[in-house]
């Protein structure tokens, strides 16, 4: 599923379940937050949700006060799946 971020904020206030609460953030493709959620049948949780960006952080990419952009440890080399992501439920 693409990202879709409006979406996700809208359809969130019409989740029920955990499992809606779930698929509905699986389509946010905005920035890194932290996401606190609570159902009707007394579960709450926290997930991290957005685009948690992968880099290649190896120090040998410094040379002398600049940064080589053909291997950049800021370079993004992909990013993290939904479902690698934690999922905390009544903690």
């Amino acid at each position: 599923r693409a990202p879709n971020t409006i979406f996700s904020l809208e359809y969130i206030n019409f989740a029920e379940k955990k499992e809606d609460f779930l698929n509905i953030l699986d389509s946010y493709g905005g920035p890194l937050l932290a996401f606190v959620w609570a159902t009707t049948d007394g579960e709450i949780g926290y997930t991290p949700i957005g685009r948690i960006p992968i880099k290649d952080n190896k120090e040998s990419n410094f040379c002398k006060g600049y940064l080589n952009p053909e291997s950049s440890p800021y370079t993004v080399k992909g990013y993290i799946p939904r479902n690698e992501t934690p999922v905390v439920v009544n903690p």
